[in-house]
């Protein structure tokens, strides 16, 4: 099935529209939607039009589907012939897959933050996105479009990899983010240890997510872990073995006692489970 093609949105009071093209019609609609109605849409005319005559008055019409490759001509073909008034550029865009500059990105992060250094901006932004929110259908939706993002591990470790570089980049806002929880968890003591019972009854009640997180944390690979256990049946003691695996002895001293790598005993009673019905 064909996602790519060209739209318009259109003002059904003065009939003035906006044509664009996307390689995933849904997709982009739904972004223009949302930043409408959140009041950050980089169209300028689009956006105070639609601050004007309200959300109401715009209808989102898909009105040609085509490969991706034939876009652009097909999108400047739509605009020669209707001539869109909300449309900033005469032109198709012509800038998809384009990456601006580091020095571009640093111009356009300033310009966003002397914007926002405005009490007034940062009111108006606020309130747009609370009306946006306000609303349960827009909240469930944002919440959906969230988790099946999020349900993609490569999304996950997208986002994960972004959020670190950023902070290791701006060492600063660590420093805000450490200043903030602590003075919330000065105003209020009790949280700290409210946070550390649900945690506690998250993993009594998850033990599958304790066991994936201590084979991530695990100094050891299972291959190791059954060749200390060997070796301890063989009559090795547990200093040699800790000199032996660069470990410390309290760590043998728990894969012997069953305390540590408690999988591994799982594994074993399954392998013997299967060997007597094999």
């Amino acid at each position: 099935m064909c996602k790519s093609g060209i739209y318009r949105i259109e003002n059904r009071t003065n009939g003035k529209c906006y044509i664009g093209s996307s390689n995933d019609l849904a997709r982009r609609l739904k972004e223009h939607r949302y930043e409408l109605r959140s009041g950050t849409h980089g169209n300028v005319y689009l956006q105070r039009s639609w601050d004007k005559h309200g959300e109401s008055a715009f209808s989102f019409v898909v009105i040609a589907k085509c490969p991706v490759e034939d876009l652009l001509s097909m999108e400047q073909s739509f605009i020669d012939s209707e001539s869109p008034a909300y449309n900033m550029c005469p032109q198709a865009n012509g800038t998809r897959g384009f990456r601006w500059s580091e020095e571009s990105r640093r111009r356009f992060s300033r310009v966003k933050t002397e914007f926002y250094k405005d009490s007034d901006n940062r009111r108006i932004s606020s309130e747009a996105r609370k009306r946006f929110y306000s609303d349960k259908s827009n909240r469930r939706k944002t919440s959906e479009a969230k988790k099946k993002y999020y349900s993609d591990p490569l999304n996950r470790e997208k986002a994960s990899r972004q959020r670190r570089q950023y902070l290791e980049e701006h060492p600063e806002v660590c420093e805000k983010i450490s200043a903030a929880q602590k003075a919330r968890n000065a105003a209020n003591p009790n949280i700290c240890i409210e946070r550390g019972r649900k945690h506690s009854q998250f993993l009594r009640d998850h033990p599958d997510v304790v066991e994936k997180y201590s084979r991530q944390q695990a100094k050891l690979t299972d291959a190791d872990a059954r060749e200390i256990l060997l070796r301890l049946e063989s009559g090795e003691s547990m200093r040699s073995l800790a000199r032996r695996f660069k470990v410390s002895r309290s760590v043998v001293s728990r894969i012997k006692n069953g305390k540590g790598y408690q999988w591994l005993a799982r594994d074993a009673v399954k392998l013997s489970i299967e060997a007597m019905t094999a």
